[in-house]
C-alpha cells in the first residue's frame, strides 16, 4: 500500500519535469540561429557610420579654417562653400553646415557693402557674383545688386567677370551675361570684351547673343586677366 502511494505521489512529479524539459526543449528550437551574414551587415553599417561621422567632423573644421582665412568659395577645391556643401551631401539635415552658408552670404554682404562704400565698382561686382553663387536668390543680395549698379557711370557701363566663374561657365556667370543683354540697345556705341583668352571671348559673345557682324555697334575684344563687358553708350543716350 506504501509502494502505491509513492508511485501516486512520483507521477505528478516525473509529469512536470516531463514537461519543463519539453517546454524549454521547444523554446531552444525556436530560437533563431546566429545569421552570419545579417550580423556581418550590421559591422559594416556602424563601421560606415562612423566613418561618415569622422569625414563629416573634418569637413567642418576644414570649412570653418576656411571661413576664419576668407577662403569663402575660392580657390576651387579648398574654400568654406565646398566643405559646407560636401556636409550637405551627405547628411542633407547638417544644421551646422546650413548655417555656415549662410554665414559666408553675410560675410560677402559686408564686403559688397564696404566696396560700394569706397566707390570700388570692380570689387564689388566681382565679390557679389561670388555671393550669388552661393544662393543667388538670397533677399540681403537682392538690394546689394541695386548698390552696385548705382556706381556705374552714365556713358559707360561696366560689367566685370570674376575669372574662376568665366572659366568654370558658371550658370551664375551665364546668368549675369544674360542680365546685360537689356543693355545692348540701339543706344550703344561701342561694345569691348577683355578676357584672358579669345576661347572666353567667344562664349561671353555667345552668351550675350551678339554677332559682331551683324550689330549696329562696334565690338572689341582684347586680351586682359581681368574679365569684363564694358558698354560704350552714344552721346544721344546720355543725354
Amino acid at each position: 500500500m506504501e509502494n502505491i502511494h509513492k508511485q501516486r505521489c512520483l507521477i505528478p512529479i516525473l509529469l512536470g519535469l516531463f514537461l519543463t524539459v519539453g517546454i524549454a526543449g521547444c523554446k531552444h528550437q525556436t530560437l533563431p540561429a546566429n545569421d552570419p551574414q545579417s550580423t556581418q551587415e550590421m559591422v559594416q553599417n556602424d563601421t560606415k557610420h562612423k566613418r561618415m561621422q569622422s569625414r563629416i567632423a573634418w569637413l567642418l573644421l576644414e570649412a570653418e579654417d576656411a571661413f576664419k582665412e576668407r577662403r569663402l568659395t575660392t580657390p576651387k577645391t579648398d574654400n568654406a562653400l565646398s566643405y559646407y556643401q560636401e556636409v550637405l551631401e551627405q547628411q542633407p539635415d547638417n544644421i551646422e553646415a546650413q548655417l555656415g552658408i549662410e554665414r559666408i552670404v553675410k560675410r560677402y554682404k559686408n564686403m559688397i557693402r564696404y566696396a560700394v562704400e569706397q566707390k570700388k565698382l570692380a570689387k564689388a561686382q566681382i565679390l557679389l557674383l561670388r555671393a550669388q553663387s552661393v544662393d543667388k536668390d538670397h533677399k540681403l543680395l537682392q538690394t546689394l545688386a541695386n548698390e552696385v549698379m548705382s556706381l556705374q557711370s552714365k556713358g559707360k557701363l561696366q560689367f566685370y567677370l570674376d575669372v574662376d566663374l568665366l572659366q568654370a561657365r558658371s550658370p551664375i556667370i551665364v546668368h549675369h551675361l544674360a542680365s546685360i543683354r537689356k543693355y545692348l540697345t540701339d543706344g550703344v556705341q561701342e561694345v569691348l570684351l577683355v578676357s584672358p583668352t579669345d576661347a572666353d571671348s567667344q562664349w561671353i559673345l555667345k552668351q550675350l547673343d551678339v554677332n559682331a557682324n551683324e550689330q549696329r555697334f562696334t565690338v572689341q575684344q582684347q586680351a586682359g586677366k581681368q574679365p569684363k563687358v564694358q558698354i560704350k553708350l552714344s552721346s544721344s543716350k546720355n543725354s
